[in-house]
């Protein structure tokens, strides 16, 4: 009588990301006061950032060019409503 050897179902392993990485904003705290965050944008979106700097005189990092953009859209955000409040003033 042959050995009846049962087959060896496959473990199922489910490796949830760490918890922190849960948190909307994992911010990890560099030199000089300045905090570090990544950015995922699509390979497009980059290619136009890329091709933007190009254009700018002189060698300008991605993060300038990406502060600089935030810069400029808090300010246009922050326009209109300081033109309410001088309006009412």
């Amino acid at each position: 009588m042959a050995n009846y050897v049962e087959p060896q179902r496959p473990r199922i392993i489910v490796r949830l990301a760490p918890l922190w990485r849960h948190n909307t904003f994992v911010n990890t705290v560099v030199s000089e006061g300045k905090v570090r965050q990544n950015l995922r944008l699509d390979p497009d979106l980059w290619s136009a950032i890329d091709t933007d700097r190009a254009k700018r005189p002189g060698n300008i990092s991605r993060n300038t060019w990406i502060t600089e953009a935030i810069l400029d859209k808090l300010a246009r955000q922050a326009a209109p409503n300081q033109n309410a409040r001088d309006r009412n003033a």
